[in-house]
């Protein structure tokens, strides 16, 4: 009998889901005085392409928000990079998934180091990101402002970097992400409401924060909503815990209820 390994195919309702939603929420916040927020969302909901609607996204920034604009806007500059991170993160987990399904056709198991498909790519994917957000990191100047919540994240992924469990691999992962909110917490300090840096570094960090957090938020987003998936189709307990997916829901909930808090709800949202 041959191994039974799912087609991504089988999951990209989850992705699909998932933009959805998130234009839903970004779309309900600033959709009403945003040429590039209409014009992105249309697009989506016309073609759920991912890799097209990737490339249309910051096509579209540059056409609305950099050609037609003094200055750009900030609220649309943080759409842009948390919608060009939720993309680049389902794109590469599609990629890492199909490579690893033929790994395992080719060993002809459908565990590897008691993994599963989904599982074995997932802690590839990780590894990935976390290794790239370490590169990309060291090239940035760190104001004294930021340096000790920069060095635990630098920590904790160096500290995950020499854990060979999985689960505690996980877990960990889960404690970068608190930490990269923890991050854009004290960027977003704004005493006078001014939403204004103090410097072009400060800038930098801010929009590569944006892009990371968001990044590891979802790929750690889509795992709970795979394994969700799995444990409705077998019909059986694989993981409780799901904090991301209830995060997920209470954020849909407080967009319904929009008022005049709602740029700070975005905001929220994209501390994760």
């Amino acid at each position: 009998m041959g191994i039974n390994i799912k087609e991504y195919e089988e999951y990209s309702f989850i992705q699909n889901d998932l933009i959805s939603k998130e234009m839903f929420i970004l779309y309900s916040i600033f959709g009403e005085d945003s040429k590039f927020l209409k014009s992105i969302q249309n697009q989506w909901f016309e073609n759920k392409d991912v890799e097209k609607f990737r490339e249309y996204i910051e096509f579209k920034f540059d056409e609305i928000e950099v050609k037609q604009k003094p200055q750009v806007d900030r609220d649309s500059l943080s759409c842009l990079l948390r919608m060009m991170s939720i993309c680049d993160c389902f794109y590469e987990y599609e990629f890492l998934y199909e490579s690893t399904k033929e790994l395992f056709i080719e060993s002809k198991r459908e565990t590897i180091s008691n993994l599963k498909t989904y599982e074995y790519a997932f802690n590839e994917f990780f590894d990935l990101n976390h290794k790239a957000f370490l590169e990309e990191l060291d090239t940035l100047r760190i104001s004294p402002k930021y340096a000790q919540i920069v060095k635990d994240i630098k920590t904790t992924i160096n500290r995950i970097s020499e854990i060979d469990e999985y689960r505690l691999k996980l877990r960990e992962s889960y404690k970068v992400n608190d930490l990269m909110s923890d991050l854009l917490d004290i960027l977003e300090d704004d005493d006078d409401n001014s939403f204004e840096f103090g410097s072009d570094e400060e800038v930098i960090l801010y929009n590569f924060s944006i892009y990371h957090s968001t990044k590891m938020y979802f790929s750690l987003l889509l795992r709970e909503y795979i394994i969700l998936e799995e444990e409705r189709i077998n019909d059986t307990t694989i993981d409780e815990f799901k904090p991301l997916i209830d995060e997920e829901e209470l954020r849909m909930s407080e967009t319904k209820m929009i008022s005049d808090q709602s740029k700070e709800i975005f905001y929220k949202t994209l501390k994760n």
